[in-house]
């Protein structure tokens, strides 16, 4: 079954390491400007760096690290569950997930701390691709899927987790958001369903199970299911940070997020060495956000 390689995370029988660099590329130089570079948080930005390394250095084929129920069943490979999310079909595939991940990133980094959004992307990078494939598996067993299109699905790219990260961006049920750049706007607690369900209907080739288990993932983290693992995670990364020696800026050490329009309440948490000040910021982003952090 071949798809297009344009759009999201998307299902793909198609070999090779997608097209390197281009005008996808150079539209994401565009939008990381656009924010401005120093303004871009440290996590945000080597997630970015990270995945446009692996666009312009892969050589393997889209079929041998993509997520594939048939793959991690029959082969046992179940490194795809990490792999796949990495790799981008072309430039315009990496350029339209990195830059929405950038947005969002940037906004959930300043407010939680360096910690707690490390910690929050290794839970959805991990907890999407499983409840991905744990979606593909009952509907084979329950032989909804009797061809085994879903189950052979071979879907990549980074979308999954950003879908993830959007359902905790959208948590305020009454605030208004854009869909699709500004399309049209709906409230929070239905901004993500309506981008699903548009970019599923503009781009056929998506993995609509992909973008539907990243939802599924950022539901259950904002309902508090997930946020043991975040909460351990962040604990273990504090240990960690506290024991490497931060450069110094200006006659201090610190961590300079570029955060003149982070809410004062948020202003502090990139500061690994005031645990206090970070814990603040937490609970203030708490209230803010209806708990989902």
């Amino acid at each position: 079954m071949f798809m297009p390689p344009f759009g999201g995370g998307r299902r793909h029988h198609y070999h090779g390491g997608g097209r390197r660099g281009g005008m996808g590329l150079l539209m994401l130089l565009a939008q990381m400007n656009r924010m401005g570079f120093g303004n871009i948080p440290t996590v945000t930005m080597s997630v970015i760096i990270a995945n446009v390394w692996v666009f312009l250095n892969n050589r393997v084929r889209f079929a041998d690290v993509c997520l594939s129920l048939f793959s991690i069943l029959r082969g046992g490979q179940y490194y795809r569950m990490l792999t796949s999310a990495f790799v981008h079909a072309d430039d315009w595939h990496l350029s339209y997930n990195m830059s929405s991940f950038m947005w969002k990133g940037a906004q959930l980094e300043r407010a939680m701390g360096m910690a707690r959004f490390i910690s929050l992307l290794l839970v959805f990078i991990i907890a999407t691709p499983v409840i991905h494939m744990m979606i593909c598996y009952t509907l084979l067993e329950t032989h909804i899927d009797t061809q085994g299109q879903w189950a052979s699905e071979c879907a990549i790219g980074f979308s999954g987790i950003i879908f993830a990260l959007k359902v905790v961006t959208t948590t305020r049920p009454d605030a208004m958001y854009d869909v699709f750049q500004g399309l049209f706007s709906v409230q929070g607690k239905y901004v993500v369903w309506a981008e699903l369900i548009l970019i599923h209907f503009i781009y056929p080739g998506t993995s609509f199970l992909g973008h539907l288990s990243g939802i599924l993932a950022g539901v259950l983290y904002t309902k508090g299911f997930l946020s043991p693992f975040v909460d351990v995670g962040e604990g273990i990364i504090n240990q960690i940070m506290a024991g490497i020696p931060q450069m110094p800026q200006g006659g201090r050490y610190n961590d300079d997020y570029g955060d003149a329009d982070v809410p004062p309440a948020y202003r502090g948490a990139g500061d690994n060495r005031d645990y206090d000040a970070r814990q603040r910021a937490s609970r203030a982003a708490q209230q803010r956000w209806g708990g989902a952090y």
